[in-house]
């Protein structure tokens, strides 16, 4: 596979053929008045309609339709600017830590009759006539040719510790500016969080979303965190599940990922994810493992692709954490394993150990190898690998950097 750049505008990233974009503008598209109205008109025509079978699905649809019917159409930013300059292709935007967000630029046609069917598909009639009485709800924006959204493992506010133990612990991100969370829901199609640990799934960010409706993805062991984050519609998936998310947009696999505990634990999650719905021939498929550690046999079904096609793009740590001897992060070991196993055509750092770190246990772990651009190509080179992946390293959190994949 190769990769070309198809921006020349905006400031060229300097490895890879890949493009920065400025960072996020804040913005919101929900008219919290209009919702309120709107949910009130909804509830007065369920009260109305009775309990008849053909009626109850209403009241649990309410919530849906009115989230639904009073988005606003986006306004444009970063992500989708840079999505929208993308024939086929990722826009990768690093939040520090284990905290980034990925758009799929469509590798096909832009979906209308998708998106009909998508804000229909679970509708009754009934459903359908109260949209029409109230004309006052504007109608659902329209699927954008800017792709699909997925913000992964997010730490956007706080400080980072383990237990709410700061004098053990406390991480700080170092250049992330403020985020508008309002903001960060409205771009978001689901929400993935990889493991139940607070680096992963951070408390006061969830806690602080302010989308509960939006789809979240994770593993058995973050459920419950999620869910005691005001989160409604969740789905665990064990290791070899498989589950379709954003509008059926999506398909998330959980593969056998990275061991945090003694050799006998259940293992994490890695993710497999992959753009459903194209008219593409080769759908985008991304796999994420975020200590560059996985279980036996987790690579076999992505190794030359399986019935999906090839892996475009690999996010996974460049280098290698320890506590005190005992690895925590594997990239330093792994990193040219996996990449000689996936053949991916992009390869994207997790920066996961870029931001401050105070405490006694932030002064025993261990940071092993160099994970900046130069030393990583040159182990891809070394390896005879570098014909076949790119390197891409963000440059700047909260800056979208577009990667093309031919």
């Amino acid at each position: 596979m190769l990769l070309k750049s198809s921006l020349s505008a905006p400031r060229s990233c300097s490895c890879g053929n890949a493009t920065q974009f400025p960072a996020a503008a804040p913005r919101s598209n929900r008219d919290p008045a209009l919702a309120r109205s709107a949910r009130a008109a909804l509830l007065s025509a369920a009260a109305a309609a009775g309990s008849s079978p053909a009626h109850r699905s209403v009241d649990r649809s309410i919530s849906r339709l009115v989230s639904c019917s009073v988005s606003a159409t986006r306004t444009p930013s970063p992500q989708t600017d840079a999505a929208s300059t993308l024939s086929r292709g990722i826009v990768y935007t690093t939040h520090e830590g284990n905290s980034w967000e990925a758009t799929l630029a469509p590798s096909g046609a832009c979906f209308f009759f998708q998106s009909i069917s998508r804000e229909f598909r679970f509708r009754s009639p009934w459903q359908v006539f109260c949209t029409n009485l109230f004309p006052f709800l504007p109608p659902p924006p329209k699927k954008k040719k800017t792709g699909t959204t997925i913000l992964v493992d997010p730490w956007l506010v706080g400080a980072l510790t383990f237990g709410d133990t700061p004098w053990l612990y406390e991480g700080k991100k170092k250049r992330l500016p403020a985020q508008d969370l309002a903001a960060v829901c409205s771009r978001t199609d689901v929400l993935l969080i990889s493991q139940a640990l607070p680096d992963h799934a951070h408390g006061p960010t969830l806690r602080a979303l302010p989308d509960k409706a939006l789809p979240v993805v994770c593993s058995p062991a973050a459920e419950a965190a999620v869910r005691e984050a005001g989160f409604t519609d969740v789905t665990a998936l064990p290791i070899g599940a498989s589950a379709e998310t954003a509008g059926g947009r999506l398909r998330v696999t959980a593969t056998a990922g990275a061991l945090v505990g003694p050799p006998w634990a259940t293992r994490e999650n890695g993710f497999l994810i992959e753009e459903l719905g194209t008219t593409a021939t080769r759908p985008l498929r991304i796999y994420y493992e975020p200590h560059c550690d996985w279980g036996e046999g987790a690579l076999d079904a992505l190794a030359g692709g399986g019935e999906g096609g090839a892996i475009d793009a690999v996010v996974t740590p460049a280098v290698s954490q320890r506590l005190a001897g005992y690895p925590l992060v594997m990239g330093e070991e792994n990193l040219v394993r996996l990449v000689r196993a996936l053949r991916p055509a992009a390869l994207i750092p997790l920066v996961n150990a870029e931001f401050e770190q105070s405490g006694p246990l932030a002064a025993a772990i261990q940071q092993v190898g160099d994970g900046g651009a130069a030393a990583v190509e040159a182990r891809l080179r070394e390896s005879g690998l570098a014909s076949t992946t790119k390197y891409y390293a963000p440059e700047a959190p909260g800056r979208p950097l577009a990667i093309e994949i031919a």
